[in-house]
């Protein structure tokens, strides 16, 4: 019988707790939440918190140390909030590295800061990982929901702590926020957003405009940055900061992608047969996302062959967080398309984290200097010399090198007596759409910038 109500006890446990790090697991902790939103119904002085945690940089340091390191890691982050709590208060492990709690009959809102802070400065002491004692410091962020606002289930709750979450995650390692109604509002906003932008391409609101680039031997436009606008129905304008991120986190990037390489194929074509002698090239940016997608060569050879476009009219570029991710099946990407006659560009270069080593295993043809080194060349001495060691990298590799962000005659100069080639910025033009930028093409015009 004992043995009987022992195995029984064990069943009862492994139901309710995580096996890992022996907290409760989701489907106890849900429960009690439940419980706690159907007291505040019975009670009005009632007042609990939710907080819904995950671990800050968690993926890398599973990565680097290996799975058993993390599992290590969790373990004590879960001891570590276990110690902060009170024996009232409820803690799981939600999933993953993800930890939810209950604060249990609050009395002050300022309670919750205060915990926020005890488990912020609790986590971030050295965890000690693996058998090689390796030292790591992490942090948690942090999303809050509380039960003032009203809710009925479960599920609403935790919607909006994980909503909270995310803006936490926005706002830096380490932080917290607490879920309000505005942030209701703008998560509907955005969620309206992302839906209207699903259909932007059918509804034929996406559009290209084009910035040129000129040569800084002859001051005359010799390519142009191919540049993606949405102009919403009702909205106006909507900003690339804004809706490309959003394409990029849905993966509509990859459609919208290839929609840009279509008709930039199109337009370079239509220009190619009206200046023979010079048509300009068409640099169109690729995402990371594009990258690695199996069909992005055939894509490519597809819309070439179809529009019947030179592929030496066209050029992609990367942005260098997206080169120095790259794993070696991107890198055959890359020569794959390289093979097909088209250049190579790596955007906003000195501003991310690749190797010398990394960047010589990529076929790269130029280099384009990120704008707030060009932007800094008057008041900072030390971008300066950035801007001209970026210069002098790719003229020892053999590169070209594009100038972006170009605003002053002063910078201009300096940079072309440096050597660098191409420039591009609002001195020459702002982005414009495709009629205006023929027309200027048919001026032939030479920019009047004499140093």
């Amino acid at each position: 019988m004992t043995e009987r109500q022992n195995q029984h006890n064990r069943l009862i446990y492994e139901a309710n707790h995580d096996s890992l790090t022996g907290l409760y697991n989701r489907g106890y902790f849900i429960t009690e939440l439940q419980k706690a939103i159907d007291r505040t119904q019975n009670c009005q002085d009632y007042l609990f918190g939710l907080l819904f945690m995950d671990v800050d940089r968690f993926k890398l340091i599973n990565d680097s140390f290996g799975h058993q390191a993390g599992d290590q890691l969790l373990i004590e982050i879960g001891d570590r909030l276990q110690s902060c709590i009170r024996p009232q208060d409820i803690l799981s492990r939600w999933g993953g590295d993800e930890f939810a709690i209950i604060i249990d009959d609050i009395q002050d809102l300022s309670e919750i800061s205060q915990l926020t802070n005890k488990i912020q400065q609790t986590i971030k002491k050295p965890i000690i990982l693996g058998e090689d004692h390796l030292e790591t410091v992490t942090s948690l962020s942090i999303g809050i929901a509380l039960s003032s606002m009203g809710y009925n289930c479960s599920a609403d709750m935790l919607r909006d702590a994980d909503t909270a979450l995310y803006r936490a995650k926005d706002r830096g390692k380490g932080s917290y926020a607490i879920f309000t109604q505005a942030m209701h509002h703008r998560v509907r906003q955005q969620l309206q957003l992302e839906t209207d932008l699903r259909y932007a391409l059918k509804r034929e609101e996406l559009l290209l405009n084009y910035q040129p680039i000129i040569s800084m031997k002859t001051n005359r436009i010799v390519g142009c940055e191919v540049l993606l606008r949405w102009e919403h129905g009702t909205l106006g304008l909507i900003s690339p900061e804004q809706f490309i991120p959003m394409a990029e986190e849905t993966g509509l990037i990859v459609k919208m992608g290839d929609w840009v390489i279509e008709q930039a194929c199109i337009q370079a074509k239509q220009w190619e047969c009206i200046y023979q002698d010079a048509p300009p090239f068409l640099s169109v940016n690729l995402s990371t996302k594009q990258l690695i997608n199996q069909g992005i060569v055939e894509k490519i050879k597809e819309i070439l062959e179809a529009t019947k476009c030179s592929p030496e009219l066209i050029r992609f570029e990367l942005t260098e967080t997206a080169i120095a991710e790259s794993t070696e099946v991107a890198v055959t990407t890359l020569r794959k398309i390289k093979d097909l006659g088209i250049r190579l560009c790596i955007d906003d270069f000195g501003t991310g984290h690749s190797s010398l080593s990394r960047l010589s295993c990529f076929p790269i043809d130029t280099l384009k200097i990120d704008r707030s080194f060009i932007q800094g060349m008057s008041a900072s001495e030390h971008q300066t010399k950035i801007a001209y060691a970026i210069v002098k990298l790719a003229q020892s590799l053999g590169m070209e090198t594009i100038a972006e962000g170009i605003e002053n005659l002063e910078q201009f100069c300096q940079l072309k007596s440096w050597g660098c080639e191409l420039a591009q910025g609002f001195l020459m033009a702002q982005p414009i759409a495709s009629k205006i930028f023929q027309e200027v093409l048919n001026q032939n015009l030479i920019y009047p910038l004499e140093c």
